[in-house]
């Protein structure tokens, strides 16, 4: 890690010159709920729910040396055109941004910090010791922590910038934790002395609010082997207090209000069906919050993403597309928020079987966005695929080239690293390119592969049947052609575990446990997809849940954690045995003992940690052995 990443020699943004003394002694008082410093950001976070995201960075960059939440508010701005371009100019302006941002903010810190102090408040000292500013300057340093280290996991791929990473977020998060600590003491002593209001504003107690429910909420998706680690050393994940002062947050109209929104949107109608807990998502919900944002943003851009989310989530595919399509019409300053749609619009064609409607996106994401390259060009190889062989050669005369394949060769070339580990999904679309060409230019079933991994069956409704239709079409194809290439098994399981989902998403309870039994009979055979047997047992434990065998879900659980390991997509397995442990859980289902005993949390954490220390491994033969656990 070069100098200029250091924390103690802050660097600041482009066009952002440190505060003088002066400056940073004059803001006392202004921070306050009618603080005018507050009042200008918030009309910029108003421009920027409204697309007008030039006018809100040019408001905020001009106060960025004088003011703590214009600084912050920049450096935000930054930090979201960051995430959403993964350009390293971008990743280092945000990062420059957010640094000169703690620096604002600490130099309006109490001298001791939060944290230190916190002792004498909590043997009566009180809140005397702290002006608003400082309360202020602490949750802004905080967050502006926050946002800097995870810019720093993705700028740099080396383990050192991924621990260093880590510490920050976890300085960030006792530093929330001790405000939050010192909000609840507030609130103690108020209640005692009679009084309704503690004498705590609403855009810091919503801030609190915001920090402390956004990590608690995300940390408790973790599989289990992370969530007990990240416990242990102090993180907090309980879902249900995550809820509570989200909600708290939202509902308080204050600063940050819209911000707990976006993240109640994105959690119900993104989080939970991309890591296969749809379960958690509370729709009616994520309805609310939507419709007060548009009527407050008719036109946001963000709010008409998760509109077509909305839609997308429960089968209402047209509408979807239409919502999809107006965000992207009502702005083009971030054009990066056009990805977004992109990617849901490639998926809405998919679902319905529109292969090269959804291969148009795919490219469009290919050659716009940076996020992962490799996995869209793959994704448009295997839906060309899916097309006829007639109308596979009538594109390829065409386009005077075969398209599949030029994809395919590609892909390899197009790896990257995060944190210094490869890509899960890029790790396996790369393994799934060298069965391409072992196989003659042959996969079974590739987009609707892509799909189920990507949770799609869980959206589709009706459209499964014509789907279902397909996969048993290609199953009868490879029953009756055992010798076209050598793994006959691996094509077999991979379509029996498509038509038990199908069957399990249509409610045919007798066909899904027959197909996911076909996998259980066959799975030894497999020679190089290792991950479809595991997520086989993840699909009958569902199917047993669903059908109240809530004791039977839990065997298939066990199984699927403890009977196979370094597979492709293990963690994305894990993901979904977590969370549907979670579920049962809470409809009383399963007892508080059924969770993973402290053997099994030690024997984890020692993977956990050999998996951080050690390098990245080859990929190894097409069976995906090495799959990373970070």
């Amino acid at each position: 890690m070069s100098d200029s990443e250091s924390d103690d020699d802050f660097h600041d943004a482009e066009e952002v010159l440190p505060p003088s003394d002066e400056v940073v002694t004059k803001l006392t008082g202004e921070i306050g709920n009618d603080g005018p410093a507050v009042a200008e950001v918030q009309h910029c976070l108003d421009l920027v729910l409204n697309n007008k995201f030039r006018e809100a960075e040019v408001i905020l960059q001009s106060r960025a040396n004088d003011s703590v939440y214009h600084a912050l508010g920049y450096g935000t701005i930054l930090f979201i055109q960051a995430m959403m371009t993964f350009e390293h100019e971008d990743i280092q302006k945000g990062m420059d941004a957010l640094k000169h941002a703690a620096k604002v903010a600490g130099k309006r810190r109490k001298k001791e910090g939060v944290v230190g102090t916190m002792a004498k408040f909590m043997r009566g000292g009180g809140l005397q010791g702290f002006t608003t500013e400082q309360l202020h300057a602490e949750v802004c340093y905080a967050e502006a922590l926050l946002l800097r280290a995870l810019l720093m996991f993705i700028k740099d791929d080396g383990m050192v910038s991924f621990i260093k990473g880590g510490m920050q977020i976890r300085s960030a998060y006792n530093t929330y934790k001790a405000l939050y600590a010192l909000l609840l003491k507030a609130k103690e002593a108020a209640a005692n002395e009679g009084r309704d209001e503690c004498g705590l504003d609403a855009h810091f107690t919503s801030a609190i609010d915001l920090g402390i429910g956004g990590f608690n909420l995300f940390i408790s998706l973790l599989p289990a082997k992370l969530l007990k680690l990240l416990e242990f050393i102090g993180f907090g994940g309980d879902r249900d207090l995550g809820f509570q002062l989200l909600d708290g947050a939202s509902a308080s109209g204050a600063l940050r209000s819209p911000l707990a929104d976006l993240i109640l949107l994105a959690f119900h109608t993104v989080v939970t069906f991309v890591l296969n807990c749809e379960g958690q998502a509370d729709l009616e919900h994520a309805k609310l919050i939507l419709d007060k944002q548009l009527a407050r943003h008719p036109t946001g851009a963000l709010f008409l993403y998760f509109a077509g989310r909305i839609n997308h989530t429960t089968g209402k595919l047209p509408a979807a597309v239409e919502r999809y399509g107006r965000s992207i019409e009502v702005q083009q300053e971030w054009v990066q928020l056009h990805h977004l749609c992109y990617w849901e619009l490639m998926w809405c064609h998919a679902f319905q079987m529109h292969w090269e409607q959804s291969a148009e996106f795919a490219q469009m994401l290919f050659d716009d966005s940076r996020w992962s390259k490799a996995t869209y060009l793959y994704i448009k190889g295997s839906v060309l695929l899916m097309l006829p062989a007639a109308e596979r050669t009538r594109l390829a005369k065409a386009n005077k080239n075969n398209e599949v394949t030029a994809c395919m060769k590609t892909v390899p070339s197009l790896k990257q690293k995060f944190a210094g580990k490869s890509i899960p999904i890029e790790k396996f679309v790369i393994r799934k390119t060298r069965k391409y060409f072992s196989q003659k230019e042959f996969l079974m079933l590739p987009a609707l592969e892509v799909v189920y991994i990507w949770n799609g069956f869980s959206v589709m409704g009706n459209l499964l049947r014509p789907v279902l239709e397909v996969v048993e079409a290609a199953l009868v194809e490879a029953q009756n052609n055992p010798k076209r290439h050598e793994n006959a098994a691996d094509d077999l399981c991979l379509g029996y575990l498509l038509k038990g989902t199908i069957h399990r998403q249509l409610g045919d309870k007798d066909a899904a446990h027959a197909a996911l039994q076909h996998v259980f009979d066959r799975e030894k055979e497999i020679k190089l997809d290792h991950w479809v047997a595991p997520f086989a047992h993840v699909e009958l434990a569902q199917l047993l849940a669903e059908y109240d065998d809530p004791e039977g879900a839990k065997t298939q659980l066990k199984k699927a954690k403890d009977e196979y390991k370094h597979y492709s997509l293990e963690n994305r397995c894990h993901f979904r045995i977590h969370n549907l442990f979670v579920e049962l859980k809470e409809t009383g289902r399963l007892k508080r003992s059924n969770s993973f005993d402290a053997a099994d949390l030690l024997e984890e954490a020692d993977h956990l940690s050999q998996d951080l220390l050690e390098s990245d491994p080859d990929d190894g033969d097409l069976g995906g052995h090495a799959e990373s656990a970070v």
